[in-house]
């Protein structure tokens, strides 16, 4: 398990919002005064992950003042996140409590090859780790290892470097067959046991109807071999009746095809016999058909022309409303021109006699130009 980041609100000596990020390189080293919140970093994990810390242990808490404990002074709740990297995968793990509601607990997968629903995109919570039982199991299934065994082998606290061999031997047993992966081994021991303890009880069932069941003697056996040879002779006898009876069943699936075909064959020679029996009158209606195919042709070339001369009757008397409409059209158009050359030739007279009124003016305005030109000088001149 790698740490990647760390963040704190009200626990313990972390009153502010704090984040510790463990980015970049592989060794890190807090170093600090006693008092600083070294040792708190480590109970925030410890927390995250399993729900204890170092006074749950030292000073025995229990209940509500177990938790209370990590509350900095003054505060009213504190929340914890955690989040490290197993492989591929990176996951976060997140716990809040307050002095009036209950805590809770979240897993989340933030990224990697193992998301609980492959294809979403962001952050999933896992299924049930919302609840204690769910959130351990999860915590037990994903890393591995219980709070007793992560103190020892992944978090060692100080002044525990020998809680190892202070441990006793259950506890002991526990925690090297996490560390060390023994389960699969314990799997297989058990294995074997219980398959040893059902073979001693199927040895015993056995020697038990051993010791029930009667003895048998010579004349016992004689008499049983004298009625399997009977057994093999009555089966002997059977299995040829029953290769009869076999043979017989195959015979009698052959007559009844055969029957089947006679009445088949039957009911096509009396279909032909009827056929046969109107032999002239079929000929005669081979004869007339023969005719009508032939007169079918001309009369269809008949009914084609038809068609397209009803066609051509319909399009001339279109064509002859059409040249009616034209005409009438054109008659309009004839007189409107004949107007129009009216209103030109009287535009035309009226044109010749502006010309000729323009012509008789033309003296007069240019008498008026030089009298108007003599009525500026003398203004221009009244002026100086």
């Amino acid at each position: 398990m790698i740490p990647r980041r760390l963040y704190l609100k009200g626990f313990m000596c972390y009153g502010q919002e704090t984040e510790i990020c463990f980015a970049g390189p592989s060794i890190w080293a807090l170093c600090g005064a006693n008092g600083a919140g070294k040792s708190t970093i480590f109970d925030a994990m410890l927390f995250a992950l399993y729900g204890e810390h170092r006074m749950s242990r030292g000073e025995r808490l229990t209940g509500k003042k177990y938790v209370d404990a990590l509350i900095q002074h003054g505060e009213e709740s504190f929340s914890v996140e955690f989040d490290f990297a197993l492989g591929e995968n990176v996951y976060r793990v997140r716990r809040t409590y307050s002095r009036k509601k209950r805590g809770t607990m979240l897993a989340l997968h933030l990224s990697g090859p193992d998301a609980p629903f492959p294809g979403r995109s962001g952050p999933q919570q896992y299924p049930g780790t919302e609840t204690k039982d769910g959130f351990d199991s999860w915590i037990l299934q994903t890393i591995g290892l219980n709070a007793n065994t992560f103190r020892v082998a992944v978090l060692l606290m100080q002044g525990q470097s020998d809680v190892l061999l202070k441990l006793g031997g259950a506890e002991k047993h526990e925690v090297l067959t996490q560390v060390i992966d023994l389960s699969r081994y314990e799997a297989l021991c058990k294995l074997a046991g219980s398959r040893q303890k059902e073979q001693e009880v199927l040895a015993k069932n056995c020697t038990t109807l051993l010791n029930d069941m009667e003895k048998v003697g010579d004349a016992d056996v004689l008499d049983l071999e004298d009625q399997m040879n009977k057994a093999g002779a009555e089966k002997e006898r059977a299995r040829q009746r029953h290769l009869t009876l076999t043979s017989l069943i195959e015979r009698a699936k052959r007559w009844q095809k055969l029957q089947e075909d006679e009445q088949q064959l039957a009911g096509n020679l009396a279909k032909c016999t009827a056929l046969l029996d109107q032999a002239a009158q079929i000929e005669q209606r081979a004869t007339r058909l023969d005719i009508l195919q032939k007169v079918i042709a001309p009369l269809t070339q008949i009914y084609n022309w038809q068609g397209k001369y009803a066609s051509l009757k319909t399009q001339l008397e279109q064509g002859r409303n059409k040249v009616q409409t034209l005409g009438e059209s054109l008659q309009e158009q004839n007189e409107k021109m004949r107007a129009t050359q009216r209103q030109l030739t009287e535009l035309q007279a009226q044109r010749v006699e502006t010309d000729r009124a323009q012509k008789e003016l033309q003296p007069r305005l240019l008498e008026l130009q030089e009298s108007c030109n003599e009525i500026a000088r003398l203004q221009r001149q009244q002026q100086r």
